[in-house]
């Protein structure tokens, strides 16, 4: 089966598809030499659906938005030696346009990193927060196009994220267990070994996809401190919203 991408918002379309089902532009057309299209995220948060194998473009953009998220991560850096410690302040915070709720030990920092892919424009957003001199949480976000009817082996998804993370920071995977959101969504939680020479000691993630959606929580930092003795708070603080 061929699918069709949009050539105006870059959806991946059905065959059966004459139109985009997002923007509404005609399969096969030119796209529009001076339009700008911008679309809200898609509308996902139903029961998940039967999975089976998908795209394997959609295992190589994982990997990106992998290394994208441990890069996001680590460049909210902190300073350990011979600085006074921040304080550990959990509270929520919904990210505008967001759609979910996540616990940060302080001050929200956000930032995007805009992809341009064989598929169409990709955009990871990182919500992050550093406690200086014990570590930094980040949530990365990133919405893949498309279309609900092609669907996707979730665990294989996983485990090509987890991989990536170990690979972009040329660390390794210590320990790796499945997990699943209230809502069903399934997920899985990696202990990364930086190895030695590097910034930080310890690091984890949790790692959910989300029907088109790829949600990745890490926290990285110091062994020894009370951001990483608290890291559940952070780890299974993510709620989706509807």
């Amino acid at each position: 089966m061929n699918f069709i991408s949009c050539s105006r918002c870059g959806l991946i379309n059905s065959p059966a598809d004459s139109v985009c089902r997002r923007c509404g532009w005609s399969l096969g057309a030119d796209a529009p030499a001076s339009t700008v299209y911008s679309s809200p995220p898609p509308t996902y948060y139903g029961a998940p659906t039967k999975s089976s194998k998908g795209p394997v473009w959609v295992l190589v953009l994982v990997v990106m938005i992998a290394g994208v998220a441990v890069a996001g991560a680590v460049g909210y850096s902190y300073i350990r030696p011979f600085v006074l410690e921040s304080e550990v302040s959990w509270h929520k915070e919904t990210p505008p346009g967001g759609r979910f709720t996540v616990s940060l030990p302080g001050p929200m920092k956000t930032e995007q990193k805009p992809m341009n892919t064989a598929v169409g424009p990709i955009t990871a957003y990182i919500y992050g927060s550093e406690v200086r001199g014990q570590g930094v949480v980040a949530v990365t976000v990133a919405d893949y196009p498309i279309g609900n009817d092609v669907a996707v082996d979730a665990g294989l998804v996983l485990d090509e994220a987890a991989k990536g993370m170990a690979q972009k920071t040329n660390s390794t995977i210590a320990a790796k267990r499945d997990l699943t959101l209230p809502d069903g969504w399934r997920g899985v939680e990696v202990d990364i070994d930086p190895g030695k020479g590097k910034d930080v000691e310890v690091v984890k993630a949790r790692i959910y996809w989300v029907r088109t959606r790829l949600y990745v929580l890490l926290i990285a930092g110091n062994s020894d401190s009370k951001l990483w003795r608290e890291r559940d708070i952070f780890l299974t603080s993510l709620e989706l919203l509807k």
